[in-house]
């Protein structure tokens, strides 16, 4: 999937809520962890018929700001599925691939918790 604007901030937290240390996000409506598995482990949600990564999210409502369509949101400890603030820094492209390509030679394939 790829990056695309997110909605508002206003609206994100009219939906949801986050927990920076457990990198949950929840809905507002239900109380329940929002989202799905994608194929590559990231979580993604709908909002408005519209799928977006939940790391991405979670980043828009911690630092206030669009994490930009120029650059992807790494998960540093290479588990897609860990959305604590601690673990998310923005990189251009060719950082996060090769961060990719490492974390597989090291740790092998990834399973979510």
């Amino acid at each position: 999937m790829r990056a695309r604007k997110l909605p508002p901030l206003e609206r994100l937290i009219e939906l949801f809520d986050y927990d920076p240390y457990t990198g949950v996000l929840t809905r507002k409506t239900t109380g329940k962890e929002a989202g799905s598995f994608c194929a590559d482990l990231h979580r993604v949600v709908c909002i408005d018929r519209v799928k977006y990564y939940v790391h991405r999210i979670v980043w828009k409502m911690f630092y206030k700001r669009e994490p930009g369509t120029d650059l992807m949101i790494d998960h540093i400890n290479g588990c897609p599925h860990d959305n604590s603030i601690e673990n998310l820094r923005r990189v251009k492209a060719r950082r996060n691939s090769k961060n990719n390509k490492s974390r597989r030679l090291s740790l092998g394939p990834l399973t979510p918790a």
